[in-house]
């Protein structure tokens, strides 16, 4: 599965630093792209921006549909998902909660309503996507999304 975002799309729209360690949240992008975005356009669509992604052939509708919308949601889907879960760690010994060093560490409520605005983009997002592919014909894409 080709990632459809680079770390700097989501440093620059969030407040994901530029120095988190990208293999803290690779798997979370690969995941907001399985069980988010294709289900939202269909294996098909999915597949074509994909592989369209991937050759450097994006254009069009389909260009338009990117980056307008897809890098925005992945973004924020990740970022949500990341503040979720970042602050613990899964080892051979247990789950493990960071302490930071230098601060202090934020509560549930803080950290859920980070996650919270986060996920009101991605949805918001979601919204203007699916507005955006109904007036628009991608052959790819059907309302009903039927593999």
């Amino acid at each position: 599965m080709v990632s459809l975002i680079k770390n700097t799309d989501i440093t620059k729209r969030t407040n994901i630093g530029g120095n988190v360690d990208v293999s803290k949240y690779a798997y979370i992008i690969r995941e907001s792209q399985m069980f988010v975005l294709e289900p939202l356009l269909g294996t098909k669509l999915y597949q074509k921006i994909e592989e369209d992604f991937k050759n450097n052939a994006l254009t069009g509708d389909y260009e338009k549909l990117y980056n307008d919308y897809i890098v925005s949601i992945l973004c924020y889907d990740v970022a949500c998902e990341f503040v979720l879960q970042h602050s613990f760690t899964v080892g051979n010994g247990g789950i493990f909660k960071h302490n930071p060093e230098n601060g202090t560490a934020v509560d549930k409520v803080e950290v859920d309503y980070l996650a919270n605005k986060y996920r009101l983009k991605a949805d918001t997002f979601i919204d203007r996507m699916v507005k955006f592919l109904g007036s628009v014909k991608l052959e790819e894409y059907t309302h009903t999304q039927e593999e």
